[in-house]
């Protein structure tokens, strides 16, 4: 990736800049950039605006397919229920209890959804534990709805 008149900025992952129309914000190195074209494997971009941008997910990035997410809802609900534990889930209670302290630990049944407020504005991070395929498209889906409903502001 670089600017439109020269400077390289570094490498960005093809599956996320693809599914930017041109026109787009977004972050890269607490960056604005605004998408100008992809040519030749190459993406480049000029200063955007601040305080626009267009939402990003990390869903397509995590390998947890069907199965083993619903393994993982299965150990949720034995979380919650305080069955007795394999040695692997008795190695994690640490962080199971820190989440519990912080947030909560969603059930089988359950879509957890973090808000986290910082200084570069909210910050919307959601566990479906469903796998790729339904975190891709969830991700998309909400990301579509929001961009129609509202304009992105930092704050």
């Amino acid at each position: 990736m670089k600017y439109l008149k020269g400077g390289k900025l570094g490498t960005i992952e093809e599956n996320f800049i693809t599914k930017l129309n041109k026109g787009d914000t977004f972050l890269f190195a607490g960056k604005a950039l605004e998408l100008v074209m992809i040519r030749d494997m190459t993406v480049y971009v000029r200063k955007g605006k601040p305080g626009r941008a267009v939402a990003r997910w990390l869903g397509g990035k995590l390998p947890l397919s069907e199965s083993l997410g619903l393994g993982v809802r299965k150990k949720l609900r034995e979380v919650a229920e305080n069955e007795p534990y394999d040695p692997e889930m008795k190695a994690l209670m640490p962080i199971i209890d820190l989440q519990k302290k912080i947030s909560r630990v969603a059930s089988a049944d359950e879509l957890l959804i973090e808000i986290v407020t910082t200084r570069d504005g909210q910050h919307h991070f959601i566990y479906p534990f469903s796998g790729r395929l339904a975190h891709e498209g969830l991700g998309s889906l909400l990301a579509y709805r929001v961009s129609k409903k509202f304009r992105f502001r930092s704050v």
